[in-house]
Formats: C-alpha cells, sequence, structure tokens
C-alpha cells in the first residue's frame, strides 16, 4: 500500500494498525517456556467437607498395590512400571473382603498448606500458536453412590439400599487451552463426560452458558466431589445421571480442604506414542489402575457393578488423543 500526500493525515491509521499486528502477533510458547505457564494456570481445588478419599502421587498407589497380566505378577513403582498390555490391571496389596471394602491407602496422601499431592501435567501441541496442558489428578480410590435398589413408594425405599461404582484408582482431569501464552477455554472432566469454558477477559472467568468457572489470579477454581472426585464448577448438588429409571447419582461439593495444584505440579510433553523414561514411566502403563470388578449380580439392571474395574491408563484416553476444546 502507497501512502500519498501528508502521511500523518493518510497513513496515521494504517501504520498504528500495523504497529500493532507486529506488537500483538500470537506466537507458539517455547517448550522452555511451558513450565511456567503450566505453573500459572494450574486450578485451584476444593475438597470437599469430610473428604476421606484424598489425592496422591502415582508412586504412592503403586507401593499398595501389584500388577497383573501376563502370566507375571509384580511390584513396581512410578520409574520401573512397564508398559504391560491394556489387559493387564493393578490390585491392592490386601485382599478386599468385599466389593465394598476399604483399606487404608485409599483415604490418600494428606493436603495441607506444608504438604500438597502432585497434580500430573502433560502438555500438547495443536498447531502452530495453540497448546493445550492436561492437568491430571489421581486418588487411589473413588467411592460409589448409595441408591434404591427396591422401589419407592410414599418416599421411602422398599427393598433396601445398595452402593454401586466404587472403583479402585481414580484419574479426573482439567484441561487449560492456550493460544500463544494466553488463556482461550478450559474443559472440566466429571467422571466420562465434561463440558468446556470459554475465557471471557471482561469478567477474568471462563463461562459456559449461564454457568461460570471463576479464577483466583490466573487460577481456574474447581470442586471435587466429595467420595467420587467429579469436578464441578461450584459448590452444591450435581444429578448427572439417572438409574434403575428413578434413582439419581449426584455429587456433592462443597469447600472443605484447598488443593493448590500449582505447588507441586511436574510437566512433560505428549507423546502419542508413549517412550517415556525416568519418572514418567508410569505414564507408558497401558492397563487398569485398580482392582477388577466385583458384586455384579445386579450390573444387568443397574449399569454398575458394587465394585467397578480400575481406571483405564491416561496416555492413550480420547481426551489426550483427540482435542475436546476443538
Amino acid at each position: 500500500m502507497a501512502c500519498r500526500g501528508n502521511p500523518r493525515e493518510r497513513c496515521g491509521g494504517f501504520w498504528r494498525m500495523s504497529v500493532y499486528k507486529i506488537l500483538n502477533a500470537v506466537t507458539q510458547v517455547p517448550d522452555g517456556q511451558m513450565e511456567a505457564l503450566v505453573t500459572k494456570y494450574a486450578p485451584k481445588v476444593w475438597l470437599a467437607r469430610g473428604e476421606q478419599y484424598k489425592p496422591s502421587s502415582v508412586d504412592f498407589h503403586l507401593r499398595n498395590v501389584k500388577v497383573y497380566g501376563g502370566g507375571r505378577v509384580y511390584s513396581s513403582t512410578a520409574s520401573t512400571l512397564s508398559s504391560c498390555s491394556t489387559s493387564c490391571y493393578m490390585s491392592s496389596n490386601q485382599r478386599l473382603s468385599h466389593a465394598s471394602a476399604t483399606l487404608s491407602f485409599f483415604s490418600g496422601e494428606p493436603v495441607g498448606p506444608t504438604r500438597q499431592p502432585p497434580v500430573y501435567a502433560v502438555w500438547k501441541r495443536i498447531n502452530s500458536v495453540t497448546t493445550d496442558i492436561f492437568y491430571w489428578m489421581f486418588y487411589p480410590y473413588n467411592r460409589g453412590k448409595r441408591v434404591c435398589i427396591g422401589f419407592r413408594a410414599w418416599g421411602s425405599c422398599i427393598g433396601g439400599y445398595s452402593t454401586f461404582g466404587h472403583h479402585v484408582g481414580d484419574w479426573e482431569h482439567m484441561t487449560a487451552r492456550l493460544v500463544g501464552n494466553q488463556p482461550s477455554s478450559i474443559y472440566v472432566s466429571a467422571h466420562n463426560f465434561g463440558g468446556k469454558y470459554d475465557w471471557d477477559a471482561a469478567s477474568q472467568t471462563y463461562k459456559k452458558g449461564g454457568d461460570t468457572v471463576r479464577t483466583e489470579g490466573t487460577h481456574p477454581v474447581l470442586y471435587s466431589a466429595k467420595g467420587s472426585h467429579g469436578l464441578w464448577s461450584n459448590p452444591g448438588t450435581h444429578t448427572y445421571e439417572k438409574i434403575l429409571k428413578i434413582e439419581k447419582l449426584q455429587d456433592e461439593t462443597s469447600t472443605g480442604t484447598v488443593w493448590n495444584t500449582w505447588r507441586n505440579v511436574p510437566c512433560i510433553k505428549y507423546h502419542p506414542g508413549g517412550g517415556y523414561t525416568g519418572s514418567w514411566s508410569w505414564l507408558n502403563y497401558q492397563g487398569r489402575w485398580g482392582n477388577r470388578k466385583d458384586g455384579c449380580t445386579v450390573e444387568k439392571l443397574s449399569g454398575e457393578c458394587i465394585l467397578n474395574d480400575g481406571p483405564v491408563s491416561i496416555n492413550d484416553r480420547d481426551a489426550m488423543k483427540y482435542n475436546n476444546l476443538d
């Protein structure tokens, strides 16, 4: 574009816009700067009041389980865990006496001002300017939901209650999408579903319709459901499914113990084919992270066993392979 006449009058606007575009061009953040951004956007998680099943490190869990697969039984650390196969599974060192039984290590590790269990961050390049950061949170145990297995009449349960959906090992996550070094959106997971919240710069929050994830500084504030650890945007009761036609599955969230995840957030770049080494070798593991299912006499009716299989490994999950935030 050629400017004629007085450049201050004819070209000033074009010049200012060109300078603005140059100064504000979005570029990919170098790998060496990602650790700082991982820390900057890590979530603040409120564990529920009275939470008995707190988070832990992978190492803590591995000290309390063995891996079964391929005719082998072996113990592991995070650095020596075999990739194994999808048919492998972990099982508690101490046998569960029944499907609802609990063990001491299910309570996880302390969460407090001086000690924070790790959150495992895996960051992934989406395109030349966009990066997703997966914040994976591990709990040794997920407590299921108590429901009426008979029928309800006059406000009472006829036939008794049972609790379904326990499982040893529990992975939950939040994904933060950055364009350059700025927030674009987050994905908040709850069990096997979740939702995308878009960044709203005016309010400094993330929004999904009328639902809002507020922030504290740069950190999204989330609420972990009591016992089952699904992540939600606010405290309260959250109904997410019905079983046996009339029974509601609900998560309860509240401001109990705060988990400032940025205080202990190791991070690594995503490798789609595995090949992680050292303290990240556990990410190559392909099997399940807990005991096999048990107490399944009413599984056809409820869709759940009393004790479900442990969760699948995370590196090959759809959340990591595909882009929930697209």
